[in-house]
């Protein structure tokens, strides 16, 4: 489950990200074991996991509140253009 918290086809890729911590949490029950976490000294975390691109996607978006997807670059600019796509659709 770690692996494929969505449970979407494809293969893993090692993800980065940054999660406040009142996030923690909802990453561990997410991803498990499988993420690590850095201490950035700011209240923040670096984290790596390695999940699809598509399940960290929507968890991505789903938490956008408190993580900040940063490599692989492609998917983070693709879930800001959604984002954005969808804040244009409501009116933004």
């Amino acid at each position: 489950m770690e692996h494929n918290a969505n449970m979407a086809f494809g293969s893993p890729v090692l993800i980065t990200f940054i999660c406040t911590g009142r996030g923690v949490p909802i990453v561990i029950d997410s991803f498990g074991k499988g993420v690590t976490f850095k201490d950035r000294s700011d209240g923040q975390y670096d984290c790596t996991v390695r999940v699809p691109t598509f399940d960290m996607k929507l968890f991505a978006m789903q938490h956008c509140g408190f993580v900040q997807v940063t490599s692989p670059e492609e998917l983070a600019d693709e879930i800001r253009d959604e984002l954005q796509a969808a804040v244009e659709k409501y009116g933004g």
